[in-house]
């Protein structure tokens, strides 16, 4: 038996009562475990198995993967739950690290669970872009897996301090960057908030927020093209 601590990301239901669980441990990464018999109204393991929940579990290796044998809630995030803007970024945010996190990354962990407490804190406050965090999120986790070029022009290879157009998942500075070819313009401000994003900086809101979570969707949906 060993004792774990882990963020509840996904679940899927499996079987008649079971369900398999996928976990996101600092010692293991990210796990499957089975929790056997978890939705019959006798158990009482459900309500600390809820997605985004950070909870101690024992779990068992068998011959068909991990199980989860007892569970205990250490944080539900209440504050986030009791916000529906919030809460849904989380689970939206939860599904992305199931389908991009492969094995062990404890840098994804120490993220998720920064971003977790911070988003619950600013759960509480107004004039909060939640999306805009989102986009954060996605942008810093995507420099941890690799996904992220380096703020460099592509061609010349020196750091953009100016305006830069943004190709096949490349920047380019102004200098370099051919007029034949369609490429999107990002002016020096958004690039320099991209940056300090880059350098583990929060922002609750930005003038540039709109343009940054294009820039994000963007990245995030070329790394997805590139999984498959």
């Amino acid at each position: 038996m060993i004792n774990v601590e882990a963020y509840i990301l996904n679940y899927k239901d499996i079987k008649d009562f079971d369900r398999k669980y996928t976990l996101l441990t600092k010692e293991f990464g990210k796990i499957e475990a089975i929790c056997k018999s978890v939705l019959k109204p006798s158990s009482k393991l459900a309500g600390h198995l809820e997605p985004v929940n950070f909870s101690w579990l024992e779990i068992i290796e068998t011959k068909n993967g991990w199980q989860i044998i007892k569970a205990l809630e250490n944080n539900s995030f209440l504050n986030l739950r009791n916000n529906l803007e919030a809460f849904k970024i989380s689970l939206s945010l939860a599904q992305f690290l199931d389908e991009f996190v492969y094995g062990l990354d404890i840098e994804i962990f120490d993220l998720w669970q920064d971003f977790l407490n911070k988003l619950n804190s600013y759960s509480l406050e107004k004039e909060i872009n939640f999306n805009f965090l989102k986009a954060q999120f996605i942008l810093k986790s995507l420099k941890i897996l690799g996904f992220m070029p380096e703020l460099n022009c592509a061609n010349c290879g020196k750091k953009i301090t100016t305006n830069a157009f943004l190709f096949e998942n490349q920047f380019f500075c102004q200098a370099c960057f051919s007029p034949k070819i369609t490429g999107r313009f990002i002016n020096k401000k958004t690039l320099e908030i991209v940056s300090l994003i880059l350098n583990n900086l929060w922002f609750k809101n930005s003038s540039q927020a709109k343009e940054i979570i294009e820039i994000a969707n963007y990245f995030k949906q070329k790394a997805f093209q590139f999984m498959v």
